[in-house]
């Protein structure tokens, strides 16, 4: 559990920065630099503190399994932080086949038959 939790949270990071170079990129071009863009720079930019604000964010989400409310509220935040910087946000819907959790577990008795 722990281990995709951490998973998750890197995920989550290395996309945050993603978007965030490419922010960043496109305000350099934007304000009239052309040719090569210089990614140190664009870097060293980044507002790390931004970063951790937004990781904080989907962590307290709970879960962001397809369906579940968490995974909503994601979709809705990165949708409102796209629109932020006046880009253009479609959804598209489909169908995808879910497993469904009905809390159920496992109990081992200690001299219980052996499979």
């Amino acid at each position: 559990m722990k281990s995709t939790i951490k998973l998750s949270s890197l995920a989550v990071l290395i996309t945050l920065f993603l978007l965030q170079t490419y922010f960043d990129a496109q305000s350099i071009q934007a304000n009239g630099h052309s040719g090569e863009i210089d990614y140190g720079r664009v870097i060293s930019g980044i507002n790390v503190e931004n970063v951790k604000r937004h990781i904080l964010y989907f962590s307290s989400l709970g879960s962001r399994f397809p369906g579940y409310r968490g995974s909503y509220r994601a979709a809705e935040y990165i949708r409102n932080i796209f629109e932020g910087e006046e880009l253009s946000v479609s959804e598209q819907s489909f169908d995808i086949v879910l497993p469904v959790d009905y809390g159920a577990n496992i109990t081992v008795l200690p001299d219980g038959p052996m499979f």
